[in-house]
């Protein structure tokens, strides 16, 4: 049985997702491709914590093997998230070129490595690696061309969401690293960093659903 805490974590967690989730349906028609893509992972994360909640529940386990199957939609529709919003050719082929290598090492990863019945920390470190790189690449474009650089921020809603990718993933590489370490020998210390996890999942659905709502205000975006 999780501690209490725990358990609590994930209700916020998911409240924040599903509120994202309606946030997404609500504004959909003036989305941007791009940031169609974002909302189409968050209706399969919904699917898939839905899923996870219910094996945690109900069965008392961890469905490992639903998370393998995520993190390949997750990476690309990520990807080509950043590929709708940088510029730089160079950066956009290296983004092009690594979906089909992410998604190839996911597969490996659960059929030859970690399998089902482990989480894939691994493959989930490396994709963690690149969204903060492409992250970065964003953020050097956008401050080389911004003039009044606080209203263009406040009115992008792509500054928001990468800041929550940045948060989110630059947190969980090392939250997720950590864990995979000490989760063999300390199992139950290694549950109590999951609170982390949720905390940071929080910011990144906050801003994604902040991103939205900025959509619908500054079209012209």
């Amino acid at each position: 049985m999780l501690p209490h805490r725990i358990i609590m974590s994930i209700y916020i967690y998911l409240f924040v997702l599903f509120a994202c989730f309606v946030a997404g349906v609500y504004y959909y028609k003036i989305l941007t491709t791009s940031l169609k893509h974002l909302f189409w992972l968050v209706a399969i994360t919904v699917v898939v914590e839905t899923i996870g909640t219910y094996h945690l529940k109900a069965l008392n386990q961890v469905a490992e093997w639903v998370f393998h199957l995520y993190q390949p939609f997750e990476y690309y529709l990520i990807a080509t998230y950043f590929l709708g919003i940088i510029v730089s050719p160079k950066i956009r082929k290296v983004i092009i070129i690594s979906i089909p290598i992410v998604v190839a090492a996911n597969i490996f990863n659960f059929l030859f490595v970690q399998g089902p019945n482990q989480l894939g920390t691994y493959t989930f470190l490396l994709a963690a690696f690149l969204f903060c790189v492409w992250s970065g690449a964003y953020f050097f474009e956008l401050f080389q061309k911004v003039d009044d650089l606080n209203q263009n921020l406040s009115h992008n809603p792509h500054f928001w969401i990468c800041t929550g990718i940045i948060f989110f993933y630059a947190g969980t590489f090392f939250q997720m690293g950590f864990t995979n370490i000490i989760s063999k020998n300390h199992q139950e210390i290694a549950q109590k960093l999951y609170i982390i996890n949720h905390l940071l999942n929080c910011i990144l659905y906050g801003m994604i659903t902040y991103g939205f709502i900025c959509q619908s205000k500054y079209q012209k975006l």
